[in-house]
């Protein structure tokens, strides 16, 4: 792989280095999308029935048990292929991204894919490798290999594939392109300083940067269509920046304390998204109205950055979960203005094989998402479905766990509670009521206590939860949240020593009630999905040996059994109705 990074990467920074090409300084011959190699995902669309109304660009859904979500477009088996990955989308679903021809082939071709014409590959300024970034229309800006050490910027539009040439040094990228055709990106000058740099009209332009010296660098991502151009620069102090480009003028965009900074996405406001870093740690940031917002941690993760922001003002971006020991991919998430979700607990409640959304990298103003997910690109398109008000979720191995995002006063939050003895001896946090106590494996050194707590936030929730317990006794925790529910209907529980097993029947008493089937190993092993539940809180609270699992009652009476099968016992499977 020998596309090049130009922007000057500064530590921590998650879309720059890293996201789309290989950064500065990373040796040309290291694969740098190898951890989005993946096969192929099912279209897991639902359609939406009865009270469910649209989605449009946001996130909120108009009725108390129509849950927001996303629908699955597979571009992959719609002809991206396999390990494919969606870098951008314009507003009439056009995509473009990258793909290989082969499996293992670390080379990658550039593709636009559109609704209506399908997939085409792009092809390369004759080197072997080249990705889109950028996408109008039938217009698609990138990068691409020109010899075995370079790489420019190049247009595709219906006459083929363009070269955009440099600013005279060896290697530059166009990362995006507005409706008037005119694109940015960053390129190498002469003396080998990387410079924001605008393709228009056949020209090369220097946009220049807030030092206002010929040795600082600067990078442009993104333009509007009223020409505003965002990215980042180095300041008079050395520091970087986020950055505006308007009507020939940069403008600093500010940062928070001493930290680094960069735009990566622009709406037709003016309003921009990006990063603000600090050491090892990025937090996704908005820039609007002269000042800087970090957004907090992305869910499930403790590092990310924004990647897309429409005008509606949702925002979108990826994460990261970075220990002392190194640093991992965390879930994509989607920020409504007001809460940060993970686009995992977002996902259609059942595609065949289910999905796991790796990146999203752009979105659109009808709300639509491009990016990777575990089996290739995937488009996500906003839309309400019929189930559970589920919120958000939050999982930890101890007794304590950070608060679940999106809370309001008067939502329900359970708590799952696995505690490996007997008997039991935790003291809930204030407010949390035990509605289940569950023994298993009794008499055996496995035996544990499965717990179900619930608790109506109030305006003064706490950051975290502390479920007190001894010292030494191992105990994991799951908070689920969810929003217009207010008290228990029914609950039941069993116990067993075997590896499946069926959460007991219970009779709702009034319409629209909430099951969740809960089942907790001894063990941290993993869960099936059980028939007739959502895989959504499958997916996101299958760890550490409990998988929370819900489904929307429509009429009261009798729920079923839902059974799960996992590897190992002693086990535990509780029903609890909520309304």
């Amino acid at each position: 792989m020998k596309l090049h990074s130009l922007v000057l990467c500064f530590e921590g920074l998650l879309v720059a280095c890293g996201h789309h090409t290989t950064p500065m300084g990373q040796d040309a011959s290291t694969d740098a999308f190898a951890d989005h190699d993946a096969d192929v995902v099912v279209d897991g669309g639902m359609a939406g029935v009865g009270m469910c109304t649209g989605l449009a660009a946001g996130l909120t859904c108009s009725t108390p048990f129509c849950a927001a979500g996303y629908a699955v477009t597979d571009l992959g088996a719609l002809g991206a292929g396999l390990a494919s990955i969606a870098t951008a989308i314009d507003d009439a679903g056009n995509v473009t991204g990258r793909y290989r021809q082969t499996l293992g082939d670390p080379r990658t071709r550039a593709f636009r894919w559109s609704p209506r014409g399908g997939f085409v590959d792009l092809g390369t300024l004759g080197g072997d490798s080249s990705e889109g970034l950028g996408v109008r229309g039938e217009r698609v800006v990138g990068v691409s290999d020109v010899a075995p050490a370079a790489s420019h910027a190049f247009l595709s539009d219906e006459g083929g594939i363009h070269d955009l040439g440099t600013l005279g040094g060896t290697a530059s990228i166009a990362r995006s392109i507005n409706a008037a055709g005119i694109a940015v990106g960053e390129s190498r000058a002469a003396n080998n300083v990387v410079r924001a740099t605008r393709y228009r009209n056949g020209a090369v332009d220097d946009l220049g940067t807030l030092a206002g010296t010929p040795t600082a660098s600067s990078a442009a991502m993104a333009i509007n269509d009223g020409g505003v151009i965002v990215g980042r620069s180095d300041t008079a102090t050395g520091q970087s920046h986020a950055a505006r480009w308007a009507n020939d003028t940069v403008v600093d965009l500010g940062t928070l304390g001493a930290s680094p900074s960069i735009a990566t996405a622009v709406n037709s406001h003016g309003d921009a998204a990006g990063s603000v870093t600090n050491g090892a740690l990025s937090r996704p940031a908005r820039f609007a109205g002269g000042t800087v917002v970090a957004l907090g941690d992305p869910p499930g993760a403790n590092s990310g950055t924004a990647t897309g922001i429409n005008n509606a003002g949702v925002i979108v971006g990826n994460s990261r979960i970075v220990t002392a020991e190194g640093q991992g991919a965390g879930p994509p998430f989607v920020f409504d203005g007001k809460s940060m979700v993970a686009l995992d607990d977002l996902l259609p409640p059942d595609p065949v094989p289910s999905v796991r959304v790796s990146t999203a990298n752009a979105i659109n103003n009808a709300g639509q998402i491009a990016g990777g997910a575990d089996r290739g690109a995937v488009v996500l398109a906003p839309r309400c479905s019929p189930a559970p008000p589920f919120l958000s979720l939050v999982s930890a191995r101890t007794s304590k766990v950070a608060a679940p995002g999106g809370v309001a006063p008067g939502d329900l939050l359970l708590a799952a509670l696995k505690y490996a003895g007997d008997p039991v001896a935790v003291i809930p946090p204030q407010g949390w009521l035990l509605v289940v106590d569950q023994l298993a494996g009794a008499g055996t050194d496995l035996a544990f206590h499965a717990l179900v707590y619930v608790h109506i936030a109030t305006a003064a929730e706490p950051l975290g939860y502390t479920f007190e317990a001894p010292e030494g006794v191992r105990v994991a925790l799951q908070i689920a949240a969810y929003r217009a529910l207010s008290t228990v209907d029914a609950t039941a529980a069993r116990g067993s020593v075997d590896f499946a097993i069926s959460a007991p029947s219970v009779t709702t008493t009034q319409d629209n009630g909430v099951l969740i089937a809960i089942f907790i190993s001894a063990a941290d092993d993993k869960w099936t999905r059980a028939a007739d539940q959502l895989s959504r809180l499958t997916q996101r609270s299958n760890v550490d040996g409990i998988s929370l699992q819900d489904e929307l009652r429509p009429t009261a009476g009798q729920t079923g059994t839902p059974s799960s099968v996992t590897t190992s016992g002693p086990i535990a499977a509780i029903s609890i109705a909520l309304r």
